[in-house]
């Protein structure tokens, strides 16, 4: 799993001031990407094994292997006193990089897999809820959005962990199904992708 920064120019500039100035904050999901090794996480579009497009791991144990991960982009500028900072969360699964070995094409595999990417979007809502409370200093928002940025994904990879191995990689069925519907209670508890499929 992959988790970017980007830091334009701007930011910097008004990070560089040391005046207590306030902040207004907006932090929104991103619903498209650029490229088309990307798909971008939407609750109205599983996965399909179609999808699984990178080279297969001949080494590995495992019959398949999800790809996503959460990017983050942001800006600052300020404007009459006040750092405007804009944070975009773009949650992906990478068709290039994701693969399926022969014996691991089955729905069941499939929904493994899929959970493995709801994942991947549940501790992302985690970590927009946590920018949206989180108290930033003026002086310190790059720091601070990488801190959180990093305490989230690292909460994250153990989740990724977790459900793996308490799953056995999702051969023992009540535990899948528990696994699957925690995850989907927790995506619905979250009002990050609500209207998504709307729209």
């Amino acid at each position: 799993m992959i988790c970017c920064l980007l830091l334009l120019p701007a930011l910097l500039a008004a990070q560089g001031r040391e005046r207590n100035i306030p902040i207004r904050l907006n932090v929104s999901v991103q619903t498209m990407d650029d490229g088309d090794s990307l798909i971008v996480y939407d609750p109205a579009r599983p996965l399909v094994l179609r999808d699984f497009k990178g080279r297969v791991d001949t080494g590995s144990d495992g019959v398949a292997a999800t790809f996503s991960g959460m990017r983050m982009a942001f800006y600052g500028e300020e404007k009459k006193g006040v750092l405007h900072v804009d944070v975009q969360v773009l949650v992906y699964f990478d068709k290039t990089k994701s693969w399926t070995k022969k014996e691991g094409q089955t729905p069941v595999v499939l929904a493994h897999e899929q959970v493995h990417f709801d994942i991947t979007a549940w501790y992302a809502c985690l970590f927009i809820h946590a920018v949206k409370r989180y108290p930033f200093t003026p002086s310190r928002v790059k720091e601070e959005l990488r801190a959180l940025n990093q305490k989230i994904m690292a909460q994250m990879q153990q989740a990724q962990y977790d459900y793996d191995r308490e799953t056995h990689h999702g051969t023992l069925r009540k535990q899948q199904a528990a696994w699957a519907a925690k995850v989907r209670m927790q995506l619905d508890a979250q009002d990050c992708y609500r209207g998504l499929a709307a729209q």
